[in-house]
């Protein structure tokens, strides 16, 4: 038993110990941030045991020195400038004495190199050889190897640009040297820049080459676009002109063929006359030649248009009997034809002719008491093309549209008892409804239409005529209604004064149990009186729903609003109240 007592002792001791077993550290950790190359930097290691542990070779880097003081032991490291990243082990000796140290560690360590790369360059490909044009340059510069802990460690803190000499050149702000601004002269040349890290190290230089053009001629300034087909057409077409900065400067235009120039506006060709052939469409273009180069062309696009485009259609607005339509103004060199069709898609067609030929139209109604809204079109071809021109007018005498009663089609005459609204609108003429009813009807016509009064189940039917005019006549359109025997009794009216009491205005509006016609509570006549009975307001116009009166005139007190509702008098207090 002895012996595996002694066994076990041990084993548990072994296990305390690699429990307790110190680690091996570092200050400053190489592996959380960004070294820099090329610099001595120090490290102290920790827990190190001399006999016990070693330094073995640096990966791209030199050990400098190294000493041991304790349990420290301090190195001075230069790492190199390289994309690859440093490595830094210590080695623990595989003796038995050894055993009790703290084990041996790897350090990978990223290096702030620079080494082989270039700033990347942001800025225009192309500069124009204009004097007076501003061009922006940016450049940046990233490391091979980041840390992990830092988002942009070890920053590139200067660039150097390197620009021709006769190139004016500022940076937009001092503490960013990374943007330039570049006003070039008129030479070529090339745009150099370099970057500096943290660490005192310069990348290698990075090269545009701009090239440099002629400036854009665009826009080409004309005074139109559109031509007038067949016309004699002199236009005058102008560019910038760039002399100022190139003397020598010469512009060369470009013309659709039967095109030609008449005249060139100055001696270096910037802006010409020339004249078209009348019919065909055309690009005219221009390039500019100065300093050996030739610049990008410009152009502009002209069109020609039918003669016809602004062409309208002459005629009367109402045909009775019959019409002559025609085109105006006349283009002789054009062919024209023309057709007639109903507004209403699948409508009847009442002219003796529906269409022909030439700028000149008459239409003879087959029968005169056909009537409509109808569309003449004029379809006019030249050698530039063809337009379409149309004209709306009105056939014969008025025509109805269908009738509302009460908002719905007029389908029943047999009416309720109560108030009701026929509604009805004529085409082919802009005045108001004429209405004319029997002595029985109790009713206010209005322009399109016309509320009456059905009070009594033994009343006799109800005769109301719509009529409409114009130049071709008078159209009539007849209704009959009679009292329904089979609906519930008349409505009952009341009248709604609000607010009140009130110091400014009172509305006073109609009221109705008909639910179907609420608005035709129609207010008649209306009278205000003191309380001594006088007069004080009386309203006496078209009857009305609604009546809007202003009363800030009116001395406070209460007052009595006696209204008539289609024949029924109604009574209301009023009280205007004290202004403050």
């Amino acid at each position: 038993m002895k012996p595996l007592f002694t066994l076990a002792v041990l084993i548990c001791a072994k296990v305390f110990c690699l429990a307790q077993m110190p680690s091996l550290g570092i200050s400053p950790d190489p592996a959380l941030h960004v070294q820099c190359p090329d610099v001595e930097l120090t490290y102290i290691i920790q827990s190190w045991a001399p006999g016990c542990h070693s330094l073995e070779p640096l990966e791209n880097g030199t050990l400098i020195s190294e000493k041991t003081s304790g349990s420290n032991h301090t190195i001075v490291v230069r790492w190199n400038d390289s994309p690859e990243p440093g490595k830094l082990s210590v080695h623990r000796s595989d003796s038995i004495g050894c055993n009790w140290v703290a084990p041996g560690r790897t350090w990978d360590v990223p290096i702030a190199s620079i080494a082989g790369l270039k700033p990347v360059i942001t800025g225009p490909s192309k500069m124009p050889l204009s004097p007076f044009d501003l061009f922006e340059y940016s450049a940046r510069l990233n490391h091979h190897q980041h840390g992990t802990e830092d988002a942009d460690p070890l920053p590139v803190t200067k660039f150097e640009w390197d620009i021709p000499a006769n190139w004016i050149h500022f940076f937009p702000a001092p503490s960013n040297t990374g943007h330039i601004k570049i006003f070039p002269d008129t030479s070529e040349g090339c745009i150099r820049v370099r970057g500096q890290r943290n660490c005192g190290v310069w990348s290698d230089w990075e090269t545009i080459c701009p090239e440099r053009v002629l400036p854009s001629l665009c826009p080409l300034f004309v005074a139109n676009t559109e031509l007038p087909c067949g016309a004699s057409s002199i236009l005058a077409v102008s560019t910038v002109d760039f002399s100022f900065a190139f003397p020598d400067i010469q512009y060369e235009w470009t013309l659709p063929e039967g095109w030609k120039i008449l005249n060139t506006l100055d001696i270096r060709g910037s802006g010409i006359i020339l004249q078209t052939d009348r019919i065909h469409d055309g690009t005219v273009g221009v390039t500019a030649t100065a300093v050996g180069k030739v610049s990008e062309p410009c152009t502009v696009d002209f069109h020609y248009i039918p003669a016809s485009t602004n062409a309208e259609v002459g005629g009367p607005d109402d045909v009775c009997t019959d019409g002559t339509f025609f085109l105006t103004p006349y283009v002789p060199d054009a062919t024209s034809t023309w057709k007639v069709r109903p507004f209403d898609p699948g409508g009847l067609n009442p002219f003796l002719q529906t269409n022909g030929s030439g700028s000149i139209a008459t239409l003879t109604l087959a029968n005169p008491d056909m009537n409509g809204i109808f569309i003449i079109s004029f379809t006019i071809t030249d050698s530039c093309g063809t337009v379409v021109k149309e004209k709306k007018f009105h056939a014969g005498k008025p025509r109805f549209y269908p009738a509302k009663i009460d908002g719905a089609p007029v389908a029943l005459q047999m009416l309720c008892l109560g108030n009701h609204r026929l509604e009805i609108n004529a085409e082919g003429t802009g005045d108001c409804m004429e209405w004319t009813t029997g002595p029985e009807v109790w009713g206010y016509p209005e322009c399109r239409h016309f509320d009456f009064r059905i009070t009594d189940r033994e009343s006799p039917c109800l005769d109301i005529t719509a009529r409409a005019t114009n130049i071709c006549g008078v159209s009539e359109q007849p209704f009959h209604f009679c009292p329904d025997i089979g609906c519930e009794g008349a409505e009952q009216f009341d009248l709604s004064v609000y607010p009140n009491p009130t110091n400014f205005v009172v509305i006073i509006e109609g009221k109705s149990t008909d639910a179907n016609n609420p608005d035709l509570a129609l207010i008649e006549h209306l009278e205000i009186y003191d309380q001594l009975g006088r007069i004080i307001y009386q309203w006496n116009e078209a009857p009305r729903k609604r009546i809007a009166l202003p009363v800030d005139t009116i001395p406070e007190g209460t007052y009595i609003i006696r209204a008539t509702v289609w024949g029924n008098t109604l009574v209301k207090p009023l009280v205007i109240s004290k202004r403050l």
